[in-house]
Formats: C-alpha cells, structure tokens, sequence
C-alpha cells in the first residue's frame, strides 16, 4: 500500500533539531514529506527529502493568527491544518512528531486520543469532504461562542463580548480552544470518536511527562508499545531543554544520532 504524504508547517526561517530530527525519521519511514512555510527562500534547516513549499498555496498569511496573549502562531497553525485537510492533500502532522513506524493505515479517518479526555490533532487524516473538515474549517468566528463550552465558560464569554470593544475574537481564547478542545467535540458530534486510536498510537508519552525525552532512554522505551507509530514531543513544554545537547543515552540524542542530527554543543 502507497504511504499518504505527510504535511506540515513551519514558522520562522530556521528548523531547530528536534524538527529536523522529526521529518528525518518521516521520511525513514518511506513518507513523502512536504514541508509549507510563508518564507520558503529563507527557510534553513530542512533536512534533504524535504520538499519546501509556499504556505499561501493552502491558506492565506491573514489568516495565519496569534493568540492575542501570547503571540504564538498555534492558532494559526490550527487553521492551516484544517484547509490542508480539506484540499485533501494527505496527513497533517505537526513539526515535533517523531515516527518509528509509518502510517499504513487502511482507513480514510485517522486521528487519536491524547488521554481518556481529548482527542489532540498533532497526527490527523480526515477525508476533504466530510461534515467533520468542514465544521473545523467553518466554526471558528469572532464573537461566535464554541459550542463545546459549558455554561460558566459561556457565561464569561458572554460578558466577554459585551464588554469589550471588539467582542471576542479567535485569538482572544485560551490555547487549544480551535485544537483539541474543537476537534474532540465534532469527533462526537459527527461519530467518528469511536475510530480514534488508543493514546499509545500516537501520544505515548503524555505532555506531563515530555521532559523525560531527555532522560534515560530506558524510561521512554518503557512507554512505547507493538502500536506505537510516532511519539510526539510536545516541543512546546521542553523550554530550555530544546535548545540544548540531549544528555548522552537519553531517547533524544539516540534518536539524532540514528538519524545523523547535529546537536548543539
């Protein structure tokens, strides 16, 4: 069976290691890899295979927003992977997602439950014309409430709105409001929770448990199933650690030097 492409995005003009190392292992597993970005002249760092394009081919660099409290491009990320999905043009995979196996999956629905409460889309396959791609796309409005909040987040978003100025817009919203939180409601909604994957496919090692990737590599290894297919990173919770050389015999350094990823010093 033919291996689907994996896409993903990247903001900024450089790749750090844990990237690199991540879309090395993608393609170490027979994937065809393409790699969006809004400055693809300036982009460094891409490990050869990679096939870069520009990002204005799936979505507009206005829609490209940030959360109002932090800055960070996740919100916008959240939107690009959705259009991505609905041109149908394979996987979303997000940027710290390091594969051991690929993604033979039969089905055409691929996504899986982070724990026993959310569904995270950091891996997800949905075919283009389904009613699920089209609330992820269609849902997210200014002054709209999500309808998976309960009534006191809705309460405060409704004082929110009258208060403000403006009202409330996407980014005015906590973080994983438009990913998760979103995504594990229509799963519901539209009957297809059911078909997400255990959380060892894809999260083996949880978010509270990201910085033990620089540990002993045992402890890891320990986590890891016979249905472990990727292992994401959560980039995001490992703060300084990323931007240091792994400790010699944690799961990071072994995993570069399989793949031949420079470290720092």
């Amino acid at each position: 069976m033919a291996l689907e492409r994996l896409n993903s995005l990247w903001v900024g003009d450089r790749l750090g290691y844990l990237e690199q190392l991540c879309f090395a292992s993608a393609l170490g597993q027979g994937h065809e890899v393409v790699l969006y970005s809004y400055t693809p002249e300036a982009l460094q760092g891409v490990p050869d295979g990679v096939e870069i394009r520009d990002a204005r081919e799936v979505m507009s660099e206005q829609r490209l927003v940030r959360y109002s409290d932090t800055g960070s491009f996740a919100l916008g990320a959240n939107f690009f992977r959705y259009r991505l999905l609905e041109k149908g043009l394979g996987y979303w995979v997000d940027a710290d997602v390091y594969f051991i196996k690929p993604l033979n999956f039969a089905e055409k629905f691929v996504l899986g439950w982070e724990d026993e409460s959310k569904i995270n889309n950091a891996v997800l396959l949905l075919p283009s014309d389904s009613r699920i791609v089209q609330d992820l796309c269609n849902l997210p409005n200014d002054n709209v409430r999500p309808p998976w909040f309960g009534p006191k987040r809705s309460v405060r978003y409704y004082v929110a709105r009258m208060t403000r100025k403006k009202g409330v817009r996407v980014q005015d919203l906590p973080w994983g409001t438009y990913g998760p939180e979103m995504l594990t409601y229509l799963a519901k909604k539209h009957k297809i929770a059911d078909l997400a994957k255990k959380p060892s496919v894809f999260y083996p090692v949880g978010w509270p448990d990201a910085r033990r990737l620089y540990g002993p590599a045992e402890q890891i290894e320990s986590m890891i199933g016979p249905d472990t297919h990727a292992v994401h990173l959560y980039n995001g919770t490992l703060a300084e650690l990323r931007d240091q050389s792994p400790p010699k015999g944690s799961y990071i350094e072994l995993a570069c030097k399989k793949y031949g990823i420079e470290t720092p010093l």
